[in-house]
């Protein structure tokens, strides 16, 4: 005597999920990682003078193949951006990036759980 169970539709629906996964953890990404840059641009320190100002230079790269997404300052400004965060022999540490990670770490959180769960439809 034997059970026979025929797993077609279940395997069916793990490779939709496997397939719709990778967009939903995208678009949260997406979401997630807009908000850290409106938050970094609060953040960023502005001074008056005719260069290009580094609140005005971030950027967001495109997702990667291991789904990761980096938030930061463009060509113009990414030199520089040190001697203002970590300070120099004239200018103390403003640590406005340090502090833009600790703000916004539980809200990332928050914001990709809340994608996911939207995306899965929970």
């Amino acid at each position: 005597m034997g059970v026979t169970i025929n797993t077609d539709s279940i395997d069916i629906a793990l490779k939709q999920l496997a397939g719709k996964q990778k967009k939903i953890r995208n678009k949260a990404l997406k979401v997630a990682s807009e908000a850290f840059a409106k938050k970094l641009k609060e953040n960023t320190p502005y001074y008056n003078d005719d260069t290009v100002h580094m609140r005005d230079d971030i950027k967001i790269s495109k997702i990667d193949a291991n789904g990761e997404i980096f938030i930061g300052y463009g060509k113009e400004t990414a030199w520089r951006v040190h001697f203002v965060e970590i300070g120099t022999i004239k200018q103390k540490p403003q640590v406005f990036m340090q502090r833009t990670e600790r703000e916004m770490k539980n809200t990332i959180k928050n914001i990709i759980e809340k994608e996911i769960k939207k995306g899965l439809g929970l």
